[in-house]
């Protein structure tokens, strides 16, 4: 028998009765559904609007028939509106039960399984009252979720879920992206740039739905996670930075932890993992838990266990394994879990650019976002040995983009896929400099180009070296005349990250063949490569190479075992490395001065990077960019005065300069949108211009249902 007992009260659940002091009450149906919905929520407020969804979710009505129906309840229990033992209200927002209850039986398997309806019809004389029940109503659906997924019955494990054809939910031409489906899914939350700054909205998906603001305070939202018991929206807000909890049918929103990103709720909705790191630098990062209150923060991963930077936590259904992305370079990501319970750890894939993965609703997969072998953006989903909780099998692709990447994967309780198509205007842009390092006008386009147009580096004649990214194809480099008009092929065969040479006759480039990488010098009039002595496997522990003024030695960062980043200098001859920065956190993407003697360096402390400078020989470094956000340190004005740097701040990215000797920082771009982002600001040799790599964002959100 499944009953709650409160006072001289007995509501039997599996006859639908209700007794007061052993005789039967005669109450309505719609009253005692209502008193169930209560009950099963004594926990909280329950909105008028909910109560209403619950329980009449069929039918349109005025809210009179919930006062109706709540009047009649109190006369039969015993209670009164004014001093209530029972039923509270909570005036012009809902009613709250709080008299003490017992339960006999299994009250999660008890919970009611009713759709949400249309929005309530408000009186006409009340204006007001309407827009507010449209919103509410609107948002109820999301609250009832916490009622519907706990009646959810996991699916038999009869093998691969199979799914319907994808549909696209947001259609407008902006940027829309980072899709959290409901447990219930019948609702999504996603990041949206609608308003001007990224803010979560959520959406029925029933065709037509409007979209709700769950947040809009401008602090540049992202990374939305519905919490199981679907009452809450997890997010990572970029100004002032931190994990943020909001109620998912809106309210006040609450910072949980001041620093971490990617959120994902445990299956008891009081937990929280994240990624500690929001973007100092990823291969740092590390997985830590949080209680939803902000009380026990504490690490779950440690730098070199494993080996990389640790992000994109997601809890399995059943709260027993985390799973991670692990970032070891850039075209070899890892995918692991770890017990919650003993801590094992368990390597379960290898992709390239991992993000998002996801343990499926039966917890017999694993889903992640990924690119594949010809370069295109995917889905690709593994199987679980139920015993070991290793790999059962290879992964498999079950969606592949033919152009785009993805931002953003999400699984519901019944295995629908909620993804988003991110489609980037990325290419290189310039900027007039005046003698002062000031700007002379706005920065304007180089390349107009479909696919990414990158890594931009000056020659000392004038001329921009830079790669090219198609999807599907191997990256190619190109060179172009600094206003744009003259354009040629320098090589199509998987050769990037291109710098010049002081004399301007050939390039230092990466080329990838059979998923190897190898230093090449690769001459602009004769096409040939010529290898350089460094073997594949220590190419592959170097990041962010650059070439020396005189191009006989390259500095760069490597990660070591613990997850520490540091700067090395080592000569192209194949001579020994040498290590000229030895920081406790991380120091990387080096950039020389114009004489050689001098480098600029990213500090990460915390989830702020700043900017450095540290001569060559090694030795202390010193900090002259220490603002709040990110720096990121790329080149030198000719004089060596001023350093050119990408610097994010409240969630928007510029481009900007700061004085070696001063230390004045000067805005050379203005852009005003958080929907992308710039980097490596590439300071022209003989002054006056200084070129970029912009991406522009736009995205939209499908759907991928189970057949």
């Amino acid at each position: 028998m499944r009953v709650y007992e409160f006072g001289d009260i007995q509501v039997d659940l599996n006859h639908l009765r209700v007794r007061r002091a052993g005789v039967d009450l005669q109450l309505e149906p719609k009253s005692f559904d209502v008193l169930r919905f209560l009950l099963e929520h004594r926990d909280r407020l329950v909105t008028k609007e909910e109560l209403l969804d619950a329980v009449w979710h069929d039918t349109f009505v005025t809210p009179n028939v919930l006062t109706r129906a709540v009047a009649q309840l109190r006369k039969a229990l015993g209670d009164e509106a004014r001093e209530a033992r029972m039923i509270e209200t909570v005036a012009k927002r809902g009613y709250r039960f709080i008299a003490d209850v017992t339960f006999t039986g299994d009250e999660v398997g008890d919970r009611p399984t009713v759709p949400p309806r249309g929005p309530v019809a408000a009186p006409a004389a009340s204006p007001g009252r309407a827009r507010w029940t449209w919103i509410a109503a609107s948002l109820a659906a999301i609250a009832v979720g916490g009622a519907v997924w706990l009646a959810w019955v996991s699916r038999p494990s009869t093998g691969p879920l199979a799914f319907s054809p994808a549909r696209r939910i947001t259609t407008r031409a902006g940027f829309d992206a980072q899709p959290a489906i409901s447990p219930d899914g019948r609702s999504i939350a996603y990041v949206s740039d609608v308003s001007g700054s990224l803010e979560i909205y959520v959406s029925g998906l029933v065709p037509g739905s409007r979209s709700i603001a769950i947040t809009s305070d401008g602090r540049q939202n992202i990374q939305p996670a519905w919490s199981p018991d679907g009452q809450w929206i997890a997010y990572h807000a970029q100004a002032p930075g931190g994990v943020w909890i909001v109620p998912a049918t809106g309210g006040q929103p609450r910072q949980v932890v001041e620093t971490g990103a990617q959120p994902s709720w445990a299956d008891d909705s009081e937990r929280l993992a994240y990624s500690a790191d929001s973007g100092g630098m990823i291969g740092q990062s590390t997985i830590w838990t949080v209680r939803r209150d902000g009380s026990e923060a504490r690490p779950f991963t440690r730098l070199g266990e494993p080996r990389g930077g640790q992000g994109w936590p997601s809890w399995s259904p059943d709260g027993k394994t985390i799973v991670f992305s692990v970032y070891t370079t850039m075209m070899a990501n890892e995918i692991w879990t770890k017990s919650t319970a003993d801590g094992h750890l368990t390597k379960i894939s290898t992709a390239a650019m991992v993000t998002h993965p996801r343990v499926g609703p039966r917890g017999d997969a694993i889903y992640w976002a990924a690119l594949g072998e010809d370069g295109r953006a995917g889905i690709s989903r593994i199987g679980l040995d139920a015993r070991s909780g290793a790999a059962a099998g290879p992964a498999a692709l079950i969606l592949t983009l033919d152009s785009g990447r993805l931002n953003g994967l999400t699984i519901a309780r019944d295995g629908t896929l909620a993804y988003a198509v991110e489609t980037d205007d990325d290419n290189l842009w310039s900027l007039r400099l005046s003698a002062d390092a000031s700007t002379t006008d706005a920065p304007v386009r180089l390349t107009n180009d479909a696919v990414r147009a990158g890594h931009p580096d000056y020659s000392t004649d004038g001329r921009v070296v830079f790669d090219q990214i198609v999807v599907g194809q191997p990256a190619a480099t190109w060179v172009i005349d600094e206003d744009g008009q003259h354009r040629e092929l320098v090589s199509d065969a998987n050769v990037w990250e291109p710098v010049w040479a002081r004399d301007a006759s050939r390039v230092l480039a990466v080329a990838t063949t059979d998923n190897a990488s190898r230093f090449i010098w690769v001459d602009l009039k004769s096409r040939r490569q010529t290898l350089v002595p460094i073997s594949p496997a220590e190419v592959n522990e170097i990041h962010n190479a650059r070439l020396s003024p005189v191009s006989d030695e390259i500095a760069y960062h490597t990660v070591d075992d613990s997850g520490l980043m540091n700067v090395w200098i080592r000569s192209l001859d194949g001579g020994p490395a040498r290590r000229i920065t030895n920081d406790q956190e991380a120091i990387s993407y080096p950039a020389w001065s114009p004489d050689g003697t001098r480098l600029a360096v990213e500090i990460k402390r915390g989830e702020t990077t700043r900017i450095g400078v540290v001569s060559r020989d090694g030795g202390a470094v010193e900090e002259i960019v220490t603002e709040r956000g990110q720096n990121w340190s790329h080149s030198w004005s000719p004089d060596g005065q001023w350093i050119a740097f990408a610097g994010q701040r409240n969630g928007i990215w510029n481009i900007f300069a700061v004085s070696t000797r001063t230390r004045e920082i000067r805005a050379l771009t203005h852009f005003a949108s958080p929907s992308g982002w710039v980097n490596y600001p590439s300071w022209s040799p003989r002054g006056g211009r200084l070129v970029f790599e912009r991406q522009i964002q736009t995205g939209s959100v499908w759907l991928l249902p189970v057949k």
